[in-house]
């Protein structure tokens, strides 16, 4: 028997981004999603052609490894990736920090690996990080704080991540965790997690429409990385030094300006990052829901990422947040209402996007003065040095960068309605309340 999916009404977009300075080529990369055809179950109870089974009933499950006693992992690049938890955010793999195993290494741990199509779930710690692997990290090890399934019978592997990260499987998998302290998902408790299972072609139905949209959230985010490189490429011919020896502190030169910071071009001048911005703190926040819920949309800024969210903001508009204690050298970028935390910094400009390349030029290791904890005050970054070039070119770099940002700016707006259609459409497919078209031929 073979199984063959309705055709979708997503639009499948085989394109990908290009690396140029033209703007508009990089315009309308997918359509917007339109709607999935589907029916709704009337009935609350789930579909007669579906089964309640556990993961142990249609799936193996094998622990990760440890590293062999005395070897370390390593920053240079191997054909052995190792994926630890600390890689795990949002339901991926945060490919550009992995670290790596040793050939030597490798050679103890080579039956725990992970192959393309596999799916992760950490077990300790930090509980419920789920992933999908991609063919990028076939063959990759895996740590023993996470665990694998194999073996899968009839159970298809997309649907099973996509169960995983639903609300319904958190909820399992929380109530199979044990410990107080240290708070551990035993094999035992994965294989006891309770699933509601539709049949195979169904299942593939399911996760290919789910899967639709991630492909387009992803498009449109490999499109943003390549329109920031744009905009960096931008700033750095036009101000950065064409001799890396030459300028100030890393901002000067470059093609509308000169490689010698003592004979700067008339109305360009030395000054401060404070003459051409505000810059203030964040405040600790109150009430933090972990999720949007009710009236808090507004979402609660840490030094790398949103930490949660509350009912209130303190900033609206074109604002750049950077790390004040903690992690430096992220630089976030928002137009909407927001809440840095206390560990951030603030800053607001009428050239924003000039200010905001200055700030990932930094130096945040020089600049810093905590010693544990890393530690970068207002003082800090408002007495920072730069050349401000003239009003004249300020204006004109507007005219040019603005567009490659606004068309970023575009794309953040379509992947938070994919991603919030995505999930609100996730759990009705996973509970059979809503189900997908589709076509079981012999």
């Amino acid at each position: 028997m073979t199984d063959k999916l309705q055709k979708s009404n997503f639009v499948n977009s085989t394109s990908s981004p290009t690396q140029n300075n033209n703007v508009s080529s990089l315009n309308n990369p997918v359509e917007s999603a339109p709607s999935p055809t589907y029916s709704n179950i009337s009935s609350p109870t789930y579909p007669q052609d579906w089964q309640e089974t556990t993961l142990g009933e249609v799936c193996e499950i094998k622990g990760g490894k440890r590293l062999p006693k005395g070897e370390t992992l390593v920053l240079e690049k191997t054909s052995h990736p190792y994926i630890r938890i600390t890689d795990l955010e949002n339901n991926q793999i945060k490919k550009h920090q992995l670290q790596f195993v040793t050939d030597e290494a490798f050679q103890n741990i080579s039956r725990y690996i992970v192959n393309t199509g596999d799916v992760i779930v950490s077990i300790v710690g930090s509980i419920g990080f789920v992933a999908f692997i991609d063919e990028d990290l076939d063959n990759a090890s895996l740590t023993e704080n996470c665990v694998k399934f194999v073996n899968l019978k009839n159970l298809d592997s997309k649907f099973l991540y996509y169960f995983l990260i639903s609300k319904n499987g958190q909820e399992e998998i929380a109530k199979n965790t044990v410990g107080a302290v240290q708070k551990k998902l035993p094999i035992y408790g994965v294989q006891n997690i309770q699933l509601l299972l539709p049949p195979l072609p169904e299942q593939k139905a399911i996760a290919s429409v789910l899967s639709s949209f991630d492909d387009k959230i992803e498009l449109l985010r490999e499109q943003n990385k390549t329109l920031e490189e744009m905009g960096q490429n931008i700033f750095k011919e036009w101000f950065l030094p064409s001799r890396p020896s030459v300028g100030r502190t890393g901002q000067a030169g470059g093609k509308y300006g000169v490689d010698n910071p003592n004979d700067l071009p008339e109305d360009w001048r030395i000054g401060k990052l404070g003459d051409i911005c505000e810059i203030t703190s964040g405040k600790r926040p109150e009430n933090i829901s972990d999720t949007k819920i009710g009236i808090q949309q507004i979402p609660v800024l840490g030094a790398t990422k949103i930490m949660g969210y509350v009912d209130k903001y303190l900033f609206d508009g074109k604002t750049l947040v950077i790390g004040r204690v903690g992690t430096h050298g992220e630089v976030q970028r928002f137009n909407e209402k927001i809440f840095p935390s206390d560990n951030t910094l603030v800053l607001k400009s009428d050239n924003f996007i000039f200010v905001y390349q200055i700030l990932k030029s930094i130096d945040y290791v020089k600049m810093n003065r905590g010693g544990v904890q890393p530690l970068i005050t207002q003082t800090d970054l408002k007495n920072y040095e730069i050349i401000i070039p003239s009003n004249e070119l300020l204006k004109k770099f507007k005219e040019t960068i603005n567009p490659v940002f606004e068309k970023i700016d575009k794309n953040n707006v379509q992947i938070q309605f994919l991603a919030r259609t995505r999930d609100e459409l996730l759990p009705k497919l996973m509970s059979g309340h809503v189900r997908v078209n589709y076509q079981d031929k012999l």
